[in-house]
C-alpha cells in the first residue's frame, strides 16, 4: 500500500502550525519578561508516528512519521534552583527579622549622635569629684543630686522604652507576621483546588502555577519547607498535580503544613514571657510547640529577638534580643546602687 499523496500537506500543514504556536509561546515570554514570577514556558512537540502503516511493502524500521504533534505547553523551571532558593530565602528572613529587631534597640540605646546614659555617668562622676574638694558645700551637693536624678531618669526612660518596643513586636508578632504566614498557606491551599480544576477542564494552568510559586517563595522567608508534587489518579489514565508543604523543624520533627486544599496553621501565645508557638497541621492535628524548634526564617528571627538574652540565659543562646539589654540595664543600675 502507498503512502496517501496528501501526507506531504499534512506534515507541511502540522510543522507550520506546531512553528505558528512556537512563535506565540515566545511571543508571550518576550511580553512577560518583566512580570514579577513568571517563568518561561515551552511548546512541546513529539513526531506524529500512526501505528498500522503497510507491512508487507517495507521494513518497520523504515516506516516515515506523519510531521509533528503538539503536546502542551510547559514550563522551564528547575526544582534543584527551587530548593535552594529557599532554603536561603529562611536563612535570610531570621537575618531580616533580627535586624528589624536591633534597629528599634537602636532607636532606644545609641547614643553616638545624642546624650545617654554614658554622658550622665560622666557629668555624675565629674559633679563627685567637685563634691570631694568642696565637701561642705550645699551647690555642689545640690549638682550631685540633680545629675543623679537626671541619670535616674535615663534608667527609667529606657526601660520603659524598651518594654514599649517588647510589646510593639509582641503585638506586631501575633497580629501581623502570625497572620500573614496563615494568609499565606490558605491562599495556596485555594490555588492548589484552582489548578487541579483547571487541569481537569485541559487547561495547564501556567500562570496560575506562577502565582503559586511566589506565594512558596514568600513562605519560605519565613519557616524551612520543603515541597512535594505527586500525580492524582483521576481513572482512564488521567491524572492532575497535587502539591503538599512540609515543614520539618530544628530536631527534625516533620509537619504538613498543606496538603492539596487541606491547610494547617500557626498561633503565638504572647501572654507573659517567653513568647510561645504552636503549629497545627493540615489535617487538624495539634497544637504543638515548636518555639526551640521553628529552624529558620523571619518566625525564628522575631521568637530570637523577644525570647533570647543570649549570656543572661541558662544556658547561654547565641542571640542578645531584647532580654540582655532589660538585664544589662539592671545589671548597671543594681552595680550602681552597690557603689
Amino acid at each position: 500500500m502507498m503512502r496517501s499523496t496528501f501526507a506531504g500537506f499534512t506534515t507541511a500543514t502540522l510543522a507550520m502550525s506546531a512553528s505558528q504556536r512556537a512563535l506565540e509561546v515566545t511571543g508571550q515570554n518576550i511580553a512577560n519578561i518583566n512580570t514579577p514570577g513568571y517563568t518561561r514556558q515551552r511548546l512541546d512537540v513529539k513526531s506524529l508516528y500512526l501505528k498500522g502503516g503497510e507491512f508487507y511493502n517495507s521494513h518497520p524500521n523504515a516506516r516515515i512519521g506523519f510531521g509533528v504533534e503538539i503536546t502542551g505547553v510547559s514550563q522551564l523551571r528547575d526544582p534543584f534552583l527551587d530548593i535552594q532558593y529557599r532554603m536561603q530565602m529562611a536563612k535570610l528572613g531570621t537575618t531580616d527579622a533580627q535586624v528589624a529587631g536591633y534597629e528599634k534597640l537602636a532607636n532606644i540605646l545609641d547614643e553616638t549622635d545624642r546624650s545617654g546614659i554614658e554622658k550622665a555617668l560622666i557629668d555624675l562622676n565629674s559633679q563627685l569629684q567637685k563634691l570631694a574638694q568642696n565637701p561642705n558645700s550645699k551647690e555642689y551637693d545640690s549638682m550631685v543630686r540633680s545629675s543623679s536624678q537626671i541619670l535616674l531618669n535615663l534608667f527609667h526612660q529606657n526601660a520603659t522604652d524598651l518594654q514599649e518596643v517588647r510589646t510593639d513586636l509582641t503585638k506586631e508578632f501575633r497580629d501581623t507576621t502570625i497572620k500573614d504566614l496563615n494568609k499565606i498557606l490558605q491562599n495556596i491551599g485555594e490555588l492548589n483546588e484552582s489548578i487541579k480544576n483547571s487541569q481537569i477542564l485541559g487547561n495547564p494552568a501556567l500562570e496560575l502555577k506562577d502565582e503559586r510559586n511566589e506565594l512558596i517563595d514568600e513562605l519560605a522567608s519565613y519557616l524551612p519547607i520543603t515541597t512535594k508534587y505527586r500525580d492524582h489518579d483521576l481513572g482512564a489514565g488521567f491524572t492532575v498535580e497535587e502539591l503538599d508543604i512540609y515543614f520539618t523543624d530544628s530536631e527534625g520533627v516533620k509537619y504538613k503544613l498543606i496538603s492539596d486544599n487541606l491547610v494547617g496553621s500557626l498561633t503565638a501565645a504572647v501572654e507573659g514571657q517567653p513568647v510561645k508557638l504552636y503549629i497545627t497541621d493540615s489535617y487538624g492535628k495539634g497544637p504543638a510547640e515548636i518555639t526551640d524548634t521553628v529552624g529558620d526564617g523571619v518566625i525564628k528571627g522575631t521568637l530570637d529577638i523577644l525570647n533570647k538574652s543570649g549570656p543572661f540565659d541558662s544556658p547561654a543562646t547565641d542571640v542578645k534580643g531584647i532580654g540582655y539589654y532589660e538585664k544589662s540595664m539592671d545589671s548597671l543600675v543594681a552595680k550602681l546602687a552597690e557603689t
